[in-house]
């Protein structure tokens, strides 16, 4: 049933695809039938040319040597322009992002340059060093600021629940950049590419026109216009837009194309240690005298524990009491005020945050195997995954399963790292009675030696993990205060 659905959705999506392409090409069909019928009006070929003498101008062009030497020239210094401009935007607006001081100085500049009229800055250029690479300058005047704008944007609207999963997991640069900072400056890269490479263009021609440049398409523009050939004027501006529309797609294509290995092992039988449940050894976790507050609202206070090791730790007290809390000063996510926690290091935890945190365009294998840093094999993720899951399920994309499916990707991520720690936040939140059933089995099946921590607020939940149960009240976590042996 639910592959059929999945399989639906698919023939539905490439439906939608070619109605939308159809769709684009009727409504350039009518635009071109516009043109000619102004034209037919018009009568006067001073003014106006149609499509049909545009076109019939390009083919004559195209058959001159001097056309491709022309364009050649022209697209070169536009794109060495663009491709200038694009760099430094990307460099200087990562740098103010985690550099204050650099946007305080270089938020004014930009300021400056959206501000400026194009003609002025052409007429400075020629100035200072003439006409010979004034697209050069002008690409990279344009295209800079709103890199800059779109890049420091980017880098804001950083999803910081990411940052915490890439901080539990201990993953590397690498795939740090795939789960946070992609995601969040790609969408804005897209759009900035978008504008800029045709404000580049257009600015980049209209210098050349100002400035006549040999061998530029703005140059053939102009002496188009002293002899008043509407025709040639078009034919140059159709080449124009025709290859800024190819430079974008090119570029567009090539930054969104995907470059991640997922991170499963190149051998063959993975590594086979990593899913042995008794290959953990954790070490006991001791809190002493822990208090944390947020403003004053008083979260834990004078909190004194000791989880030992390879045990199973129920944390149950109703909302406020602090077990989020706890269990983010355990792995080392939130700094207490006071007090010290002993025992494990900070790369010995695997964490099943309240939200699922997990890549929506991407499969539930691809999710997985991005914190588990090239140990095992997709058939090993696919194994475990079986445990949980429908097969149908495994290959599609997160964004396109259940929030209860979503859920038990999360939990199965947690167990197939080689973390000795184990801790989950409400894990069966969204979970029916059969499914949560399943659940709890994949979980003791691979607890083995590890410590699990598990936030709940199901009684039945203690029993069917074997749990020992610790209760908040309004004094917080306490060995003294809610702990059942």
């Amino acid at each position: 049933m639910i592959k059929n659905i999945f399989f639906q959705n698919h023939i539905n999506r490439l439906q939608k695809d070619a109605g939308k392409k159809i769709q684009g090409l009727f409504v350039v069909f009518f635009w071109l039938m516009v043109w000619q019928l102004i034209t037919v009006i018009v009568k006067e070929p001073l003014l106006l040319q149609g499509p049909i003498d545009v076109l019939l101008q390009l083919t004559k062009d195209i058959q001159t040597k001097e056309f491709y030497f022309t364009i050649l020239s022209s697209l070169l210094r536009m794109i060495s322009g663009f491709f200038i401009g694009f760099m430094l935007g990307l460099f200087i607006g990562g740098l103010s992002f985690f550099f204050r001081l650099v946007k305080i100085f270089v938020e004014p500049l930009v300021a400056i340059l959206k501000a400026i009229p194009i003609v002025s800055y052409v007429i400075l250029i020629l100035i200072w060093s003439g006409s010979s690479n004034l697209s050069v300058y002008m690409g990279i005047l344009v295209v800079f600021p709103v890199v800059y704008t779109s890049v420091v944007a980017g880098f804001e609207s950083i999803d910081n629940k990411m940052l915490e999963l890439c901080t539990v997991y201990a993953l590397r640069m690498r795939k740090k950049y795939h789960l946070v900072y992609r995601p969040a400056l790609w969408p804005h890269l897209n759009s900035a590419l978008k504008i800029s490479v045709g404000m580049g263009f257009k600015a980049a021609v209209a210098a050349e026109v100002i400035g006549t440049p040999e061998f530029s398409i703005g140059e053939k523009i102009y002496m188009a216009k002293i002899h008043f050939q509407t025709a040639e004027i078009f034919s140059w501006t159709l080449v124009l837009i025709l290859f800024s529309y190819i430079f974008e797609r090119i570029v567009l294509f090539l930054l969104n194309k995907e470059t991640l290995d997922i991170g499963v092992s190149k051998n063959s039988h993975g590594n086979s240690a990593l899913l042995v449940a008794e290959n953990y050894h954790p070490a006991n976790i001791i809190l002493k005298n822990i208090r944390k507050s947020y403003g004053e609202q008083v979260i834990l206070s004078g909190c004194n524990l000791e989880f030992q090791k390879a045990g199973t730790f129920c944390i149950m007290g109703e909302s406020g009491f602090g077990k989020t809390t706890l269990l983010h000063l355990i792995c080392g996510l939130t700094k207490a005020d006071g007090g010290t926690i002993e025992g494990p290091s900070k790369n010995d935890f695997a964490l099943v945050f309240q939200e699922n945190r997990l890549l929506l365009d991407k499969t539930p294998i691809e999710n997985i195997a991005l914190v588990l840093d090239y140990k095992v094999t997709k058939d090993q993720i696919k194994q475990e995954l079986r445990y949980v899951l429908p097969e149908s399920a495994l290959e599609e994309k997160i964004g396109n399963l259940s929030g209860g499916m979503a859920r038990r990707v999360a939990i199965v991520r947690a167990l197939m790292s080689d973390k000795p720690i184990v801790l989950m936040d409400e894990p069966f939140s969204g979970l029916d009675m059969d499914n949560k059933g399943k659940v709890i089995k994949y979980i003791l099946k691979k607890k083995g030696d590890r410590t699990l921590l598990i936030t709940t607020h199901q009684k039945e939940d203690v029993q069917l993990l074997q749990g020992e149960v610790l209760y908040g009240d309004e004094s917080g976590f306490n060995w003294n205060h809610g702990r059942t042996k």
